[in-house]
């Protein structure tokens, strides 16, 4: 499980690296595109084969929980029902705002990692279980969605 959402959240590193380092914008849609429906289905692969079906309509209380340790940091994770719920629905909406974003023709890639870095924000707060934590990805989610109405 831990590797799974290892890779998720790798996901959307790389793809704000890319964003930012490159300026092709025909080769960032693509990846874009490419890189949203691959968490899609990660994020289906998880809820409904991992969590399993019964799993996801019937437990909405418990969950699975883990712990990722990082410099002295411990942020502990739980993946139950609604928040996988919740992570489905940000990463659909990610794929949808990839493809009506795909006419833009000024700062395209700006935008994507604007929007990746949303999703990846939206995805902690869902699936962190500590109030501290949740609070700091809440409020770091609020500057990039200022500079997404504002700019």
């Amino acid at each position: 499980m831990l590797f799974l959402f290892g890779l998720l959240i790798s996901l959307f590193c790389g793809l704000l690296i890319f964003g930012i380092f490159v300026d092709y914008n025909r080769l960032i849609r693509l990846v874009y595109l490419i890189g949203s429906l691959v968490s899609l289905k990660l994020v289906l692969f998880i809820t409904f084969f991992i969590l399993g079906f019964d799993y996801f309509i019937g437990f909405f209380v418990s969950g699975i929980n883990f712990k990722l340790d990082l410099l002295r940091v411990s942020l502990e994770y739980n993946l139950n029902g609604l928040s996988m719920l919740l992570v489905l629905l940000t990463i659909f909406l990610w794929v949808i705002c990839v493809l009506v974003a795909w006419s833009v023709k000024y700062y395209f890639n700006y935008l994507q990692v604007i929007l990746a870095l949303i999703n990846f924000l939206l995805v902690q707060v869902f699936l962190v279980s500590d109030f501290l934590f949740f609070y700091i990805f809440f409020e770091a989610l609020l500057l990039p969605m200022v500079v997404l109405i504002g700019v």
